[in-house]
């Protein structure tokens, strides 16, 4: 959708924030699994054949020549804010959409130079954030927003997500890493904590499921209770790693001694 048929609506969009004395950032992403057929028209890729636990949606593993054309496509989407005069973009790089499940064993099985240890399963990350520094230049801020981990047992975890972290600071390609958790596919609760909004969830979804999400929307979405700064902890042992690129915090921030919190 970053394309510029998009640009006159965005044009206007940046105007009146900028207008009313703020910046404004576009978050640039791929669903990849997290995409709904029904909605693209087109089966989801993923890094190798997967079921959506959530969906129970087939997705296919995506081909070598579509990964280079995706990384071209972040490129092009970043080309489109600058046009449009977004001051930041913003990489999706977490929740298991496209970028984030490469990064993750439970999802990543791939043999080639995308799969594997951490530092191929980091390649397309890096790779995005290499082509997007070389179309915007300094005009823009870029960031990248980067699971520490997505609380699914075999997914992605802190000692790997340290390595990620470090592997994109040596690139020097980000301004700032934004340090997030959870997922979209599974137990999405882990990254918004608090009471689940079992009701709320059911109106949103087909009748004939509405009574299975009633009975078991906590189991899958999950039940993490909530407190201040609760990524805090987390993010924290991200700090020492890093040289080139500073980090922005989520979660549980409400109230402006949290903002002052060393």
């Amino acid at each position: 959708v970053m394309d510029s048929k998009a640009l006159p609506g965005l044009r206007r969009l940046t105007d009146a924030v900028h207008v009313a004395g703020a910046a404004i950032s576009a978050q640039l992403g791929h669903a990849g699994v997290v995409a709904q057929k029904k909605l693209t028209g087109v089966t989801a890729v993923a890094p190798s054949r997967f079921i959506n636990p959530t969906s129970f949606a087939y997705c296919r593993e995506i081909t070598r020549a579509e990964i280079a054309h995706v990384i071209e496509q972040f490129g092009d989407a970043a080309q489109v804010a600058v046009d449009a005069g977004f001051d930041a973009v913003e990489l999706h790089f977490g929740h298991l959409y496209l970028p984030s499940s490469f990064l993750s064993p439970l999802i990543n099985r791939r043999k080639d130079e995308y799969g594997g240890d951490i530092d191929n399963r980091s390649r397309l990350v890096r790779e995005i954030a290499a082509r997007v520094r070389e179309v915007v230049g300094d005009r823009v801020a870029v960031i990248a927003k980067l699971d520490m981990d997505d609380g699914l047992p075999g997914s992605i975890w802190i000692d790997e997500a340290l390595r990620t972290a470090q592997l994109l600071d040596a690139d020097a390609t980000l301004d700032a890493i934004e340090l997030t958790q959870g997922s979209s596919v599974y137990k999405p609760m882990y990254l918004v904590r608090g009471d689940v909004p079992v009701k709320e969830f059911a109106k949103v979804m087909p009748p004939a499921l509405r009574p299975a999400v009633r009975l078991a929307g906590k189991q899958a979405m999950g039940v993490y209770p909530y407190r201040d700064l609760y990524m805090l902890e987390a993010a924290r042992q991200f700090v020492p790693i890093m040289r080139n690129t500073k980090l922005i915090l989520l979660g549980g921030i409400t109230d402006r001694e949290h903002l002052e919190t060393g």
